[in-house]
C-alpha cells in the first residue's frame, strides 16, 4: 500500500535513480551549451572588431583622409584581441558569478585594463614592423586602462542586471554600450585632445572604438544569453532556478 502511494522505500530509489540520471543529463547539456556559446563568442567578437575595422576605414575615407594599408592593417591587429579579451571576459564573468552584477563588473574591472595595456604594447611592437605606421602620440596608457577598467566594469555591471528583466531587450543593452561609451569614452577623447590635434581621422577612430564597439559588446552578450527567446541562461540566477524547480516532479 505504501509503495503504491509512491511513499516508501521503493518510491525513494526510483527518485534517487531519477535524481542522479537528471543531474548527469543536466550537466552534460550544461557543458554543450557552454562550449558553444563561447565560440558563439569569440566568434561573434572578431566579427564585431573586422566590421567595426571597415566602417573605420569606409568613413575615413569618405571624409578625404588618408588611411593607407599600413595603419588599417595595426588597426585590425589591435582591435581583433581586444574586442575577443573584453567580450569574452564578461560572458565569462556572467557565466561564473551565475549572473551576480558584482562579479561581472569585477571581471570587467580586471580584464579591460589588462587588454588596453596589451594593445598598446602590441601597438609599440608592431611600429618595428614593415606594415606598420608610426604610433600615434596617444594619452597616458595607465590613465586609459583605468577609464577601460572603469568603463567595461560599468557595462558588466549593466548587461548583468538587465539579464534579470524580463523586459529587457536589444535596445535596452545597446543603450546600456552607449552610455558607457559616452561618458567614459568622453574621457578618453579628453585626454587625447590634451596630446594631439582631433583631426578626422582621431574622431573617426573614437566614434568607432569608443561608442560603437561597447554597443557592440552589449549585444553580443544578450545576444548570447538568450535574453530575446527568453531561454534559460547559462549562468543560473533566479530565472533559471525557477526553471530548474519547474522541471522537478510533483509528489
Amino acid at each position: 500500500m505504501t509503495d503504491r502511494q509512491g511513499n516508501g522505500p521503493a518510491s525513494g530509489r526510483r527518485f534517487g535513480r531519477w535524481a542522479l540520471k537528471d543531474l548527469d543529463e543536466r550537466g552534460e547539456g550544461r557543458a554543450r551549451d557552454l562550449r558553444r556559446h563561447a565560440l558563439a563568442v569569440g566568434a561573434l567578437s572578431l566579427g564585431l572588431a573586422a566590421g567595426l575595422e571597415a566602417v573605420q576605414v569606409l568613413a575615413t575615407i569618405l571624409t578625404g583622409s588618408p588611411y593607407g594599408a599600413g595603419p588599417g592593417l595595426r588597426d585590425l591587429i589591435l582591435k581583433l584581441p581586444w574586442a575577443l579579451l573584453v567580450c569574452m571576459g564578461l560572458w565569462l564573468g556572467i557565466v561564473v558569478g551565475r549572473g551576480r552584477p558584482a562579479v561581472t563588473g569585477l571581471v570587467g574591472l580586471i580584464v579591460a585594463p589588462l587588454a588596453s595595456l596589451g594593445a598598446r604594447a602590441t601597438a609599440e611592437a608592431a611600429h618595428g614592423l614593415t606594415f606598420a605606421a608610426n604610433v600615434a602620440e596617444a594619452p597616458s596608457p595607465l590613465a586609459v586602462a583605468g577609464l577601460k577598467g572603469l568603463e567595461y566594469a560599468c557595462l558588466g555591471l549593466a548587461v548583468t542586471w538587465l539579464r534579470e528583466r524580463r523586459w529587457a531587450r536589444a535596445p535596452h543593452h545597446a543603450a546600456a554600450g552607449l552610455c558607457a561609451g559616452l561618458v567614459f569614452g568622453g574621457g578618453f577623447l579628453t585626454l587625447t585632445a590634451a596630446v594631439q590635434p582631433l583631426t578626422a581621422v582621431v574622431l573617426v577612430g573614437w566614434l568607432v572604438n569608443e561608442l560603437l564597439f561597447p554597443v557592440g559588446c552589449a549585444l553580443i552578450l544578450f545576444r548570447v544569453e538568450g535574453r530575446a527567446r527568453g531561454t534559460r541562461p547559462l549562468s543560473g540566477g533566479r530565472q533559471s532556478t525557477q526553471v530548474e524547480a519547474a522541471d522537478q516532479p510533483r509528489g
